[in-house]
């Protein structure tokens, strides 16, 4: 299974949004809805790739209390996802309030994962990508051409 292109659709009053029709054949039951990073929402096609993603946070700095704290977070905002027969999600307003979700709703394929943002939050971030900008983190991410390090003396 893999999640690839970006979608746009309306969310109704009620906070029910389409998940698109290229995700949804690959999201059967056991699905799950989380908060991520920067106002996202994450939805992993499993609860054994929800529990594999979450059994690799690390603590990278602060304390064992931070830990907890963010796992309790994160942990209290993940559902499991039930499609309506339109294939529909109801977006929890705790989920609309965390990504800022009023009436749009943008899909991303991350290849084994679906992340969803405000379509508003999301243009904001696209507009930021000129071609350098967009060379400049290409780069920094994959080194592919790139210079190899030089070989440790022997």
């Amino acid at each position: 299974m893999s999640f690839r292109g970006q979608f746009e659709h309306s969310v109704d009053a009620k906070g029910r949004v389409a998940i698109p029709a290229q995700f949804r054949r690959d999201l059967g039951g056991g699905a799950v809805i989380s908060v991520g990073p920067g106002g996202r929402l994450v939805i992993w096609p499993t609860d054994d790739a929800w529990q594999a993603h979450r059994r690799g946070f690390r603590l990278t700095g602060g304390s064992p209390a931070d830990q907890r704290d963010l796992l309790s977070f994160i942990q209290s905002r993940t559902w499991d996802i039930e499609l309506d027969g339109q294939g529909r999600l109801l977006l929890s307003s705790v989920h609309r309030e965390f990504a800022g979700i009023r009436d749009r709703a943008t899909f991303i394929g991350m290849e084994d994962h679906i992340e969803v943002q405000a379509a508003e939050r999301w243009e904001r971030s696209s507009e930021k990508f000129t071609e350098e900008r967009f060379t400049e983190l290409y780069d920094l991410v994959n080194p592919v051409g790139a210079a190899a390090p030089a070989a440790a003396p022997s």
